[in-house]
């Protein structure tokens, strides 16, 4: 009975073997697949035989089966999903390219290539035909404009009118540092150079006359003879001496102005007289 049965199944293989198609040469394709269908065959043949020892009721703790599928599933997961993530593109790839090249060995059909009848027709109507006479579009007709246009506003008289007559504040050099507003070009290269240093973390070098600008010490130079000499610096009774000879002067000027006025009243009288 057993013989008879064993001989069954090694028949039913045989049959089964013969029916199946011949699988093609992998040989050249790409290692990583094969290696991925390889271990999910056997994580499921290790599968199929855990489940066998538990229908039996046998102790599967420590059994080889379950290291052999803890080891299937750490191969399959933490070796074989990496690296196909990694050669996704190229595996996507390679297979559209056999796609197409299956498309193309493909015997195609005789009447996808047949001529198109209505390509001979021409398609340019007949000139005879379609020689009338020019009518132009017609289009509703539209009065001229009856206002006048506006004078142009004159733009120096409205930016006088704006800066005089606007109550918003102005922006104006602060007082007694006889500097001007920065310029354009200026501000534009004062923002490159800001961007520059906080992006790569680094203090640019400065130029002193640039710096001295920026800190208003050119002023400081103007009024004082340059920083940080107060030896140079004219002695208290030279500057009374210098005011008291300026105060001659502008006296002596005063008088001389006087004079000049009252001759010229004089002459205004007797020219009325």
């Amino acid at each position: 009975m057993d013989d008879q049965f064993l001989q069954t199944i090694s028949d039913s293989l045989s049959s089964i073997s013969t029916s199946l198609p011949v699988p093609e040469d992998t040989r050249n394709g790409i290692s990583l697949l094969i290696l991925k269908n390889d271990l999910h065959l056997s994580y499921l043949q290790n599968l199929v035989f855990l489940i066998l020892l538990r229908l039996r009721g046998e102790e599967i703790q420590d059994h080889p089966v379950v290291w052999q599928l803890i080891e299937n599933r750490v191969w399959i997961e933490r070796g074989i999903n990496p690296l196909e993530t990694k050669l996704r593109y190229s595996i996507e790839k390679l297979l559209k390219a056999a796609e197409k090249r299956d498309i193309v060995n493909e015997t195609p059909d005789a009447l996808l290539y047949k001529p198109n009848p209505s390509a001979l027709v021409s398609q340019v109507a007949d000139s005879a035909e379609t020689e009338t006479v020019y009518r132009p579009p017609k289009i509703s007709s539209m009065a001229p404009p009856t206002s006048a246009p506006r004078p142009r506003k004159n733009r120096l008289v409205s930016d006088f009118i704006d800066a005089e007559l606007s109550h918003a504040p102005i922006e104006e050099p602060s007082i007694g540092s006889h500097r001007s507003r920065m310029s354009t070009k200026e501000r534009r290269d004062q923002d490159n150079r800001k961007r520059y240093e906080e992006d790569n973390f680094i203090r640019l070098p400065e130029e002193k006359k640039k710096k001295r600008r920026a800190q208003g010490l050119d002023d400081f130079d103007v009024d004082i003879g340059g920083p940080y000499n107060f030896e140079q610096q004219p002695s208290l009774a030279e500057k009374s001496r210098k005011t008291n000879e300026g105060s001659k002067t502008a006296t002596r000027i005063g008088a001389a102005f006087n004079k000049r006025r009252k001759t010229l009243d004089n002459r205004k009288k007797r020219k009325n007289k």
